[in-house]
């Protein structure tokens, strides 16, 4: 059954769904909103992050997070088109929402759309190849990590989550620890590691802007030229001085892609 998730609305006119990355939630879309871009604005935290519900029974793979966020946007309302700007995860979410119902998403604004050919290449490029981080982000280690750090000392570490994410907006760096190992994990292996980036876009005839930083880690960039060979729909942008966070760090280019 498909899980209603926390969102929030405003604003007029032609939709707008916002979806975030790994560990993120809706208030990382705030230095957007405050800039007051046209249209109807819908922030959502994704299944198992932010405020959202994070259940035991169910499997955080795409599916899942996909009739959550379509079941979530018909309680708000939404039974026709909108555009979908995404970051990250939430990008490769976003890219498939888009090919399994090409009747209802206009556009795509996708920020550091991740892409790996397959799981070792994701794994490697996560973790930078190095052990101790491999340890902090998968297996027993990291669970007991991510158990004690979001979930038994979470009245402690939500205060520290802004020391140690400075680059980060302070409520975005204090929901970065609210979501469960399962959550984490699972969507990471499930959306992150097995995505089918070059599936997906064989199925959207609708514009496609990938928008990426200069100094975002070298495995995220979509730069394999044959996946956009031949694709008149997508329009690639690297910027530079920018890094993985460039929404944070430029969201007037959000407001300029709405715009066009």
């Amino acid at each position: 059954m498909a899980q209603s998730l926390n969102y929030a609305s405003e604003g007029d006119g032609g939709v707008v769904v916002f979806l975030h990355g790994m560990a993120a939630s809706r208030h990382y879309w705030q230095p957007v909103l405050d800039l007051k871009p046209a249209g109807r604005l819908i922030t959502i935290d994704l299944l198992g992050f932010g405020e959202s519900p994070k259940p035991h029974d169910v499997t955080y793979d795409y599916e899942t997070h996909i009739a959550a966020i379509m079941d979530t946007l018909e309680v708000a309302g939404v039974h026709g088109k909108f555009t979908l700007v995404a970051h990250s995860m939430g990008a490769l979410l976003a890219l498939r929402l888009a090919a399994t119902n090409p009747d209802r998403v206009t556009k795509l604004v996708l920020f550091g759309l991740p892409y790996y050919p397959d799981i070792r290449t994701a794994r490697d490029d996560i973790t930078q190849s190095k052990l101790l981080w491999r340890l902090a982000y998968y297996g027993p280690t990291s669970k007991v990590l991510c158990t004690t750090w979001c979930k038994w000392l979470r009245p402690v570490t939500r205060f520290i989550a802004p020391l140690y994410l400075p680059r980060l907006p302070h409520r975005v760096a204090q929901d970065s620890l609210k979501h469960s190992w399962q959550s984490y994990s699972q969507s990471l292996r499930y959306v992150i590691e097995e995505q089918r980036v070059a599936d997906d876009l064989d199925k959207i005839s609708v514009p496609i802007s990938l928008l990426y930083g200069a100094y975002d880690k070298p495995g995220t960039f979509l730069k394999d030229s044959r996946l956009l060979e031949d694709r008149q729909n997508i329009e690639m942008t690297i910027y530079p001085g920018l890094t993985h966070q460039l929404p944070l760090e430029k969201p007037q280019l959000i407001v300029d892609q709405l715009e066009r």
